[in-house]
């Protein structure tokens, strides 16, 4: 089996994206200004942030034998992302979100549904595939699957990723076995019971056996905790389209940096450079950069610490 630089266990959706002039009350109606469906999940999203900067991944997760689970291995199979470890669920649904994102602001509103596609069982996970990689990367969305697989990765001497978005039965489990905790806001706040990102990030970084802990703010930036210290990080300003997936594609980023052995800070602010450029087209993957894009990027705005290296 080749190896890869980075392996995923996770979610991977397809996702239905409406912009709308701005988002409708309660029982009302409005037009939509434009409709476009792309591939989602933070995972596969991950994966394909990525596989576009130029790293070779591959993704375990569950799809339905229904056609939006055609559509996203398809669309991950595009992109260059291996698609051999995403199990096809027989007469089961995929997952699909609906987005509605308002003109002017991309702020968005997100209705998901799971589908009836069974978790992906430890049984399914191939691991000699899983620890091919340099990086584990999981969001506990496929939860049994992905802590076995940190265990097995934790067990081959790889760096273990995850994206910690909300509170879930089992997370706790799942993050005791990862390198690096990158979590969004409400799921740092909830699970600390803090009432700051900063203090959040301390109390998960003390609490843990952790080499870093970034919470995610949004726009306001976010807060990294290591044992190099800390350090708030600013979020790039963009006429920003969508934010839809904006964190699936930092938590790609940050793997990249890690995976090229950057400065912790370095990792954080390409990782919000990537998301601010993802940001500036509609729905979570349509955006992304190469390389070479956020290179240009980073040149007109601040510049690219060691990534020529």
């Amino acid at each position: 089996m080749p190896g890869f630089d980075v392996v995923g266990v996770g979610c991977c959706a397809w996702d239905y994206l409406a912009v709308v002039e701005t988002h409708p009350p309660i029982d009302t109606k409005c037009d939509a200004l434009l409709v476009e469906e792309q591939g989602g999940g933070p995972t596969a999203t991950a994966m394909v942030t990525l596989a576009r900067l130029g790293a070779k991944t591959a993704l375990a997760g569950k799809v339905g034998d229904d056609g939006r689970g055609r559509l996203i291995i398809s669309a991950l199979e595009r992109e260059g992302v291996d698609v051999r470890q995403i199990k096809v669920g027989k007469d089961e649904s995929s997952r699909l979100s609906l987005v509605i994102v308002e003109q002017g602001t991309g702020k968005r509103t997100v209705v998901s549904m799971k589908g009836s596609a069974a978790p992906l069982k430890p049984e399914e996970l191939d691991r000699s595939v899983i620890t091919s990689g340099r990086i584990l990367h999981v969001d506990g969305h496929q939860m049994a699957a992905a802590t076995v697989a940190a265990r097995w990765a934790r067990e081959a001497g790889l760096q273990v990723v995850l994206d910690a978005g909300s509170v879930k039965a089992g997370m706790e489990e799942l993050a005791s076995l990862a390198d690096y905790v990158v979590a969004s806001e409400p799921f740092a706040l909830d699970s600390t019971g803090e009432d700051s990102i900063e203090q959040a990030a301390r109390r998960l970084y003390r609490d843990g056996n952790h080499s870093a802990v970034v919470v995610t703010g949004g726009e306001r930036g976010g807060f990294l905790v290591s044992e190099q210290g800390e350090q708030a990080y600013d979020a790039f300003r963009v006429d920003s389209v969508d934010t839809t997936g904006a964190g699936d594609v930092f938590h790609g980023a940050f793997d990249y940096g890690i995976l090229r052995g950057w400065e912790l800070s370095e990792v954080v602010e390409f990782g919000a450079a990537v998301a601010a450029i993802k940001c500036r087209s509609l729905g979570g993957r349509a955006g992304i950069p190469s390389l070479s894009e956020v290179a240009g990027f980073l040149a007109e705005h601040r510049p690219l610490r060691g990534a020529a290296g």
